[in-house]
Formats: structure tokens, C-alpha cells, sequence
């Protein structure tokens, strides 16, 4: 994103400049983006998705919990990892969560998120069909290969 922002900054012929506020300049994304040096972000990002079994290298799925208030969530959250974990899924399906939502509130509706992780896609989605058996859609809802972790 730093570098994409880069290179539309200025307007026609006129250079632009682009200031980027973060606590981790050193981190490598940052320093990457900022010398526009796609090459040496994918080196280290796909070795980090490698080690941790992120796609491409695992497939995600993405839980968002719906509730009045950050208990309601909690609970909700701790019956689907309950759930999954209690399932012969447990060992092929990683659990991570759950957690607020990085926008934790919309409309007065309080979110929270549980990520299940897995080098298997077929355990992902047997995984996701035995949540939207048990569960309502309108507090629980599936978000197979999430762009944002958060």
C-alpha cells in the first residue's frame, strides 16, 4: 500500500511526496515500501506466510460474531471454538480467537472475529459447514479467505 500510495503521488509532471507516521520504520514492510522494493517485501512475506502455514501455503477462514455487548461475543465466541475443537477437526483446524474486531462496534452491533487456520482447504470448509449448521446467521457469519485480518 506505501508504495502504491507512492507512486500516485504529485500530480502530472509535478513530483509529490509521501510521509508515512509509524512506530516500526525498521519493520520490513515499511522500509520496503519505501524504497518501492516489491521484491524484497515478497521475499520476506512469503517466507513468514511459509513458516506459519498462511495462504497460499494454508487455507483461512474467517468467523465474525454479532452481539449487544462484548460478553454476548465472548460467549458466542468461546461456543464456536468449543464447537470446532470438540469436532474431529481438532489437530487439522487452528483456532485463533476470539477477539474484537479491529471496528469492534457498527450500528450498535458489537463484532468480534475467530480466524480458523489450516493447510488442509477440506477442513476449512467442513470447518465452516458445521458453524452454519449450528449456528444463525445473523450472529455468526462465514468470511472464507479473508483480505483483512483485523
Amino acid at each position: 500500500m506505501i508504495a502504491q500510495v507512492a507512486g500516485r503521488s504529485g500530480r502530472g509532471d509535478e513530483p509529490g511526496d509521501v510521509i508515512v507516521q509509524t512506530y516500526s520504520p525498521e519493520n520490513y514492510a515499511v522500509a520496503s515500501g519505501a524504497r518501492l522494493d516489491y521484491d524484497a517485501f515478497y521475499s520476506t512475506e512469503i517466507e513468514f506466510r511459509r513458516e506459519l502455514g498462511y495462504p497460499p501455503f494454508g487455507t483461512l477462514l474467517g468467523v465474525i460474531l454479532r452481539g449487544g455487548t462484548p460478553q454476548e461475543c465472548e460467549s458466542l465466541g468461546n461456543e464456536v471454538v468449543s464447537l470446532v475443537e470438540g469436532s474431529l477437526l481438532k489437530g487439522f483446524v487452528e483456532v485463533l480467537g476470539p477477539a474484537p474486531c479491529s471496528v469492534s462496534r457498527v450500528k450498535r452491533v458489537t463484532r468480534w472475529r475467530i480466524l480458523l487456520k489450516s493447510p488442509s482447504a477440506e477442513r476449512i470448509l467442513e470447518a465452516g459447514r458445521l458453524i452454519a449448521y449450528r449456528f444463525d446467521h445473523a450472529s455468526v457469519s462465514l468470511d472464507p479467505e479473508p483480505e483483512e485480518l483485523a
